[in-house]
C-alpha cells in the first residue's frame, strides 16, 4: 500500500546522495560506508510528487546484492514509489527489466506478485509488456512469476481485460 506520507531524500543531504550513487553504481562496499543513521533508506528520492525509492532504483538496475543489503537493513519488500501513472513495487520495476535475479531475490524475501502496479497492471504485465518477450531473460521472468501463483486470467483493467490480454495488445501494436 502507498504511504500516504512518506519521507522524501533530501537534495541537499550529500551522504543521501553518496548512499544513492552507490545504489545506482551496484556497490555493497561504498552503500555501507555511506550509510549513516542520520540517511532514510526508505525515503523515496525525486521532487516530491513523483519519485522512488533505493530498492527501486537497485531493482530496475538488477542490482541483486544491493537490494539483499536494502532489504536486510529494514526497507520494506513492498514499499511503493510515486508515478503519476500509478504507484508501483520493486518487484514491478524489477520485472519491467526481466532482472530474474533481482525478481527471485524479491520474491524470495516476500513481495506480492500480486500487488497492482501503474493503470492497475500486475507484475507479470510489466513483462509481457515488450514487444513479443521472447529473450531468455524475460521467459525465466515469466516463468518465475507464474510458479509463483501470479494468475494469468485475474482481471486487472476498468474494462475486465485479464493480464495475456493486456500483454496481446501490446505486441499487437507494436508490430
Amino acid at each position: 500500500m502507498t504511504d500516504p506520507n512518506p519521507i522524501w531524500a533530501s537534495v541537499d543531504d550529500l551522504d543521501a546522495q553518496r548512499v544513492k550513487q552507490a545504489v545506482i553504481d551496484g556497490d555493497v562496499q561504498q552503500l555501507e560506508a555511506a550509510r549513516t543513521s542520520q540517511v532514510n533508506l526508505s525515503a523515496l528520492y525525486g521532487d516530491e510528487f513523483e519519485g522512488h525509492t533505493l530498492l527501486h532504483e537497485a531493482a530496475w538496475r538488477g542490482h541483486v546484492d544491493v537490494v539483499r543489503h536494502l532489504l536486510l537493513h529494514g526497507v520494506p519488500v513492498d514499499i511503493h514509489n510515486r508515478d503519476q501513472f500509478g504507484d508501483s513495487t520493486a518487484l514491478f520495476w524489477a520485472a519491467q527489466e526481466a532482472q530474474v535475479g533481482t525478481v527471485r531475490a524479491l520474491l524470495d524475501a516476500g513481495a506480492d506478485p500480486t500487488v497492482s502496479g501503474p493503470n492497475k497492471d500486475m507484475v507479470l504485465s510489466a513483462v509481457l509488456w515488450h514487444p513479443v518477450p521472447t529473450e531468455q531473460r524475460h521467459l525465466e521472468t515469466i516463468t518465475l512469476l507464474l510458479n509463483r501463483g501470479v494468475d494469468v486470467n485475474r482481471r486487472v483493467s476498468d474494462y475486465g481485460a485479464t493480464v495475456v490480454c493486456n500483454g496481446r495488445s501490446s505486441w499487437s501494436e507494436s508490430g
